[in-house]
């Protein structure tokens, strides 16, 4: 029996968002999650087969991937509100 694809989930500001950020935040996540953002939304690969590749559960992996989303999504608004040159912090002393 063929588990179904769900149903894709409604992230449309994911389409707006700046690429540098965007990877500067993943970068920022703990492994699990940018692994699993990774596989699913830069890989393309479905969500069983992201379940596959990270030997979990359809089911678990759902649940992964809701929290690796709100996770990323939270870095990046967070990102989005500072300066550029001040998000990673700065080690001159000025």
């Amino acid at each position: 029996m063929v588990t179904p694809e769900p149903v894709p989930e409604a992230d449309d500001w994911i389409e707006e968002l700046d690429p540098g950020r965007a990877l500067a935040v993943l970068d920022d996540l703990g492994p699990h999650h940018r692994v699993a953002l990774t596989l699913r939304y830069l890989d393309g690969l479905s969500v069983p087969q992201v379940a596959d590749q990270l030997d979990r559960t359809v089911h678990a992996t759902e649940a992964l991937l809701v929290r690796a989303r709100v996770a990323f999504r939270r870095a990046y608004e967070a990102r989005s509100r500072r300066p550029d040159d001040d998000w990673r912090g700065s080690d001159d002393d000025d």
